[in-house]
């Protein structure tokens, strides 16, 4: 290559490096608010699995009044009151975005920390590996789970079943198995499978080299 060319590759190589950093920062930003995001449904959700006794067919908003009455709950509500006020009404609801935000942080700072596990991964992991089939299905909970790298179900089987469309908080109805229309699937896991799809198109594209250097990558994250 010679040095005019050379000398003009370094010169493009300089004016990227701020979008490339742009771009990654976009990314980490993307990455970090759907990360909060499932945490708010992952920490309500957790909520309920363990003292609300969630039952298919009945609205979770049941679950959450057991939740409410719960010794444990009531214990820590005592102890630390310092988010009543906020919700609009003294407990507020993980079936309003706003107030099931600040239950997540409730959850997190001192709910979290008292759960067994080495870390966050294990603790939540443990919480819902209690969690029945329909409930992770209709909270989006193996949605946000996978967002988290949780051991989560293989839901394919169940990707023509109806569930709501919400995911920045609990859906406070019931739940039933319910078959989607014209055969038609979950807008998660279509979205999923095109992305799949894309990846692989893409990977089969690359070299060799470029191929190995490009799953090295998606392993590190």
């Amino acid at each position: 290559m010679s040095r005019s060319r050379l000398r003009q590759v370094a010169r493009l190589e300089k004016r990227a490096v701020p979008y490339i950093k742009l771009m990654q920062e976009k990314r980490e930003k993307s990455a970090a608010s759907l990360r909060e995001r499932a945490f708010v449904i992952l920490a309500n959700l957790s909520l309920l699995i363990l003292f609300g006794d969630p039952r298919m067919g009945e609205p979770l908003s049941c679950a959450w009044l057991r939740c409410l009455e719960s010794p444990t709950w009531k214990a820590c509500r005592e102890k630390h009151p310092d988010y009543i006020g906020q919700c609009g009404h003294d407990e507020g609801s993980p079936f309003d975005s706003w107030s099931a935000g600040l239950i997540a942080q409730y959850f997190r700072k001192y709910f979290l920390p008292e759960l067994p596990g080495a870390d966050e991964t294990e603790k939540l992991n443990a919480v819902l590996a209690k969690a029945p089939a329909w409930l992770l299905w209709f909270t989006h909970g193996e949605v946000c789970g996978s967002v988290f790298g949780l051991k989560m179900p293989d839901f394919s089987s169940k990707s023509r079943f109806a569930r709501p469309r919400i995911f920045s908080k609990l859906p406070d109805g019931p739940f039933e198995w319910r078959m989607l229309a014209n055969s038609a699937e979950d807008e998660i896991y279509v979205m999923a499978r095109e992305q799949k799809l894309k990846r692989s198109a893409l990977l089969d594209k690359l070299t060799p080299r470029e191929r190995m250097r490009a799953l090295r990558l998606r392993e590190s994250g």
